[in-house]
């Protein structure tokens, strides 16, 4: 039954699309579409299509994906928006005094030397999948320190800032087939004896998830290469938060990239590619 449903489905698509995109097309049925709620889909489609319901042009404008657009919040949310978002980032800790001019081997004097700090947190990490967000996303965050030292040692920490944005995805009646909303966060301004900018606690977490039925939706987060946006005698770490996205109908395969670069001093920039 379900490569008879394949096969029909896959010649609906070689139907709809120039020929240089034949093989992408049938290979598209295969590689996204195996589940077994993904057979009952097909099924209902075929179902469709034989008994005359829906013509092969309004499948063709029900699933083809037209048209990708990011909106990004004007302000930033407050803790209590946080909070009721189910986001709880730490507070600050209260500033501490007293530490030591050499901590681990580390000499103050040479908190900009980049090679001394450490990325706490993983490289990489799932934030999306089957329509879904993964369990444990809200526990997964990096922190850029100087080596020997937890960020509650530290001082001057501010935060959290936290802005969310919604990317959303149309198809040819207009209508919104998927809808992903995520929200940046992180502290920033920590500090050892009045010495640099460092970051903690950064995150990017899935908010809001709306996919239409016949659509699919994946992320992941990428974590970038830490760079010093200071200078040596003040150090502010800056790194790349990069959600990886897929969206996938039985017609379309789309990938993009939202970056965030995000610094010590509470500074970010956001770039979208798709």
């Amino acid at each position: 039954m379900y490569r008879a449903l394949k096969q029909g489905l896959v010649a609906f698509v070689l139907g709809l699309v120039a020929s240089n995109n034949v093989a992408a097309a049938a290979d598209l049925q295969t590689a996204h579409f195996t589940t077994r709620a993904d057979v009952e889909f097909l099924e209902a489609i075929e179902n469709l299509r034989a008994s005359g319901l829906i013509t092969d042009q309004e499948l063709e404008k029900q699933f083809a994906i037209d048209e990708i657009t990011v909106n990004e919040s004007e302000t930033a949310l407050t803790r209590r928006e946080l909070t009721a978002n189910g986001i709880n980032i730490e507070l600050p800790p209260v500033n501490n005094t007293g530490i030591a001019d050499t901590i681990s081997g580390l000499n103050i004097e040479d908190l900009g030397d980049i090679k001394t700090w450490v990325t706490l947190g993983a490289k990489l990490w799932k934030l999306i999948e089957a329509n879904v967000p993964v369990a444990n996303v809200q526990t997964q965050t990096v922190s850029v320190l100087p080596a020997g030292l937890q960020w509650t040692d530290m001082e001057s920490w501010q935060g959290p800032f936290a802005k969310s944005y919604t990317i959303t995805a149309k198809n040819l009646y207009g209508m919104t087939v998927i809808s992903q909303t995520y929200t940046v966060a992180y502290n920033y301004g920590g500090s050892v004896k009045g010495k640099g900018q460092f970051l903690a606690n950064a995150t990017i977490i899935p908010t809001a998830v709306e996919v239409m039925w016949g659509f699919k939706l994946a992320s992941e987060l990428a974590v970038g290469t830490t760079l010093n946006t200071g200078t040596y005698e003040n150090p502010v770490p800056g790194v790349d938060l990069t959600v990886k996205w897929k969206m996938d109908s039985i017609l379309k395969h789309l990938e993009g990239r939202d970056q965030f670069f995000v610094r010590g001093d509470g500074s970010n920039k956001h770039v979208t590619l798709h």
